[in-house]
């Protein structure tokens, strides 16, 4: 807990700060070790770069200052994102008399060194503009205020939904092609567990619902439900290889009723049930 103590060192004063610890529970995909927030925070000035044991995520949610590495330096602005490599040499703060707001979140794991690995997690990039930086600073401070997970089950569960938020944030927007737009924006909602019913997607695409139907149906080769089915199926599929949730977790989390609806569609695609599926690693 050094560096912790260390990046909070500045906190006499008008500054104000508040931090959750998570308990240490044993490792198997990933888990967050803290999250915290800093209002007015005017950052300490050390003679040697910093280094934490740890990944690390640093929103600015107000005021401005910069962000120094091995050899590189940028600005930093509301709205700008730190990313932090375990033992990786750095420094960021405001400028020596000012001070600034942020939010951040302490994490390490498998999961999220294989991410960085792949080029996820900002491939080479340490800052970043967030697209929506309020819905990432409101994640993590509902994520500071949550219970903390008493089970390696659900650790790995919160470990991934940071890690998926954060690739979302991380990653712009295209600007979509006038002709295809109402297609990309469709399957996106379609895809997206939160994305809305039928009728809601056929409204924000700017689309009768009928219309649409019969256009999605023409351009992609099925029906606009069978399209969501079948992208919640992948994401099931996914979730029993690569987590331990349980089938009946991964039902609700991928938009079905129950593990009973999930399993019967699972059959019918995959030809086996959950379980076997996850025992027998993925193949079928």
């Amino acid at each position: 807990m050094f560096w912790l103590m260390n990046r909070l060192r500045a906190t006499a004063g008008p500054t104000r700060s508040v931090v959750s610890v998570r308990p240490s529970i044993p490792v198997r995909l990933g888990r967050i070790e803290m999250t915290g927030r800093i209002e007015a925070g005017r950052g300490i000035h050390p003679r040697a770069p910093r280094r934490y044991p740890s990944h690390a995520i640093m929103l600015v949610t107000g005021g401005t200052g910069r962000y120094r590495g091995v050899d590189d330096t940028a600005p930093l602005s509301a709205g700008s994102l730190v990313l932090v490599r375990p033992g990786e040499p750095h420094w960021y703060g405001p400028a020596a008399g000012a001070s600034w707001d942020e939010v951040f979140c302490a994490f390490s794991g498998p999961v999220f060194d294989l991410a960085v690995r792949r080029g996820a997690l900002g491939g080479a990039n340490r800052v970043a503009a967030v697209a929506d930086p309020a819905r990432l600073a409101a994640y993590l401070e509902r994520l500071r205020l949550a219970p903390p997970p008493t089970t390696s089950t659900a650790q790995d569960a919160e470990a991934l939904d940071l890690l998926v938020l954060v690739e979302q944030a991380l990653t712009p927007t295209a600007p979509e092609r006038p002709a295809a737009g109402w297609l990309a924006r469709s399957m996106q909602l379609l895809a997206a567990d939160d994305g809305g019913g039928l009728t809601e997607i056929a409204a924000a695409v700017g689309l009768p619902y009928e219309t649409w139907r019969r256009r999605f149906r023409d351009q992609v080769g099925v029906a606009p439900a069978r399209y969501r089915r079948e992208a919640r199926l992948r994401s099931s599929a996914a979730l029993l290889t690569m987590t331990s949730l349980s089938v009946t977790e991964i039902a609700h989390r991928t938009g079905f009723v129950d593990d009973r609806h999930l399993s019967r569609h699972f059959i019918r695609a995959y030809g086996l049930t959950p379980g076997r599926f996850r025992s027998q690693g993925g193949s079928r």
